[in-house]
């Protein structure tokens, strides 16, 4: 049976926004979330300080903050209503694809190539962290065999989408990543990747000429390489500095225990990011991603 694919590289909720008229309607208050520990309250709390010395710091920050807050609202929402109108184009597509007997036969994969934080970490939108907003996309694909409303909880990367793209075509080829194939289908293989490497090269200064350049305030790192699994994040930066956050206390990565592990495990960390850096091929790879499980 021959399998078709139908790619759309689109600029959609990306900047600038500009929501389409159809999509603009239906939208009452509607602004991001806003995880606990980020109130200035909730971090003096946590630096056990005592709410008097921040009093005259906190009411300029307060004010400084309200025209910030609005900011990331606005876009937030202009957003949520590009993302709309991607939602109406895609039911356009599927509506013709089935007007000429070909949506049995395609497969349609929806995605992005970056996350995006809106104030988490008190940074403006921004997308070159390696914080769980930045690096999660989204990642629907429909068509023939594949389950409706299934919810696959397999850690997957970037890489993994030209394997996957290969297999539904029948062929394959070398390459560092893995066929979601077998997991589309409802089968998890056997020793399932628990690890990806994150990288970054920055900090973007050329703003007139990179599209991806941002301002200090949203987040403009060094160049890092990041380990992720589901229990960590760890992050080692080219000027030497490190983060670590233990994802099953601190979802919401706001405390860098780094300085609280052993040199031993600080060692492991390092091992373990570079044997995933510099893996080539399947074979090395399939091992690099396979990290053990804690004692």
């Amino acid at each position: 049976m021959l399998r078709k694919l139908l790619a759309l590289a689109l600029v959609a909720a990306a900047a600038p926004l500009a929501a389409q008229s159809n999509s603009a309607q239906g939208f009452g208050p509607l602004d991001p979330s806003q995880p606990t520990g980020t109130t200035i309250e909730q971090i003096i709390q946590k630096m056990g300080a005592r709410e008097t010395a921040f009093e005259a710091a906190r009411n300029q920050y307060e004010f400084r903050q309200t025209v910030k807050i609005d900011t990331i609202n606005d876009a937030f929402r202009l957003r949520v209503q590009d993302v709309q109108s991607i939602d109406d184009m895609i039911a356009t597509i599927q509506t013709a694809l089935a007007a000429h007997h070909e949506l049995h036969d395609t497969d349609i994969v929806f995605s992005s190539d970056n996350g995006l934080h809106t104030g988490e970490h008190r940074l403006m939108p921004g997308k070159l962290t390696a914080f769980t907003t930045d690096i999660r996309v989204p990642l629907v694909i429909d068509g023939p065999g594949i389950p409706a409303g299934a919810r696959i909880e397999g850690i997957t990367e970037n890489i993994d989408l030209a394997s996957t793209f290969e297999a539904l075509a029948g062929t394959s080829s070398r390459n560092d990543g893995d066929s979601l194939l077998p997991l589309l289908h409802g089968r998890t293989p056997r020793g399932w990747q628990n690890a990806v490497l994150v990288e970054h090269r920055g900090p973007v200064q050329n703003f007139k000429l990179d599209p991806d350049a941002q301002n200090y305030d949203s987040g403009n790192p060094t160049s890092y390489e990041a380990l992720r699994t589901r229990q960590f994040l760890y992050v080692a930066y080219d000027n030497g500095q490190h983060e670590y956050y233990d994802l099953r206390s601190d979802p919401y990565e706001l405390f860098n225990v780094y300085s609280s592990l052993s040199s031993t495990v600080r060692d492991r960390l390092q091992k373990q990011l570079r044997r995933l850096e510099r893996c080539h091929g399947p074979e090395s790879c399939e091992i690099a991603e396979h990290l053990p499980k804690p004692q």
